[in-house]
């Protein structure tokens, strides 16, 4: 992962957020790890399709 990336999954995990929505999925290898998944924008959009 990135440096300039570090501080967005820092947030997600001090957030308890489900899910990063990012087109650079590689950035984020670690996120899993710590409890995040890592999505790109046409699959959050297809999980919330039917809320």
């Amino acid at each position: 992962m990135g440096r300039r990336d570090e501080f967005i999954l820092e947030l997600a995990v001090a957030g308890a957020c489900e899910a990063i929505v990012t087109h650079n999925i590689g950035d984020f290898a670690g996120a899993a790890m710590l409890g995040v998944r890592v999505l790109r924008p046409s699959e959050f959009l297809r999980s919330v399709e039917h809320l």
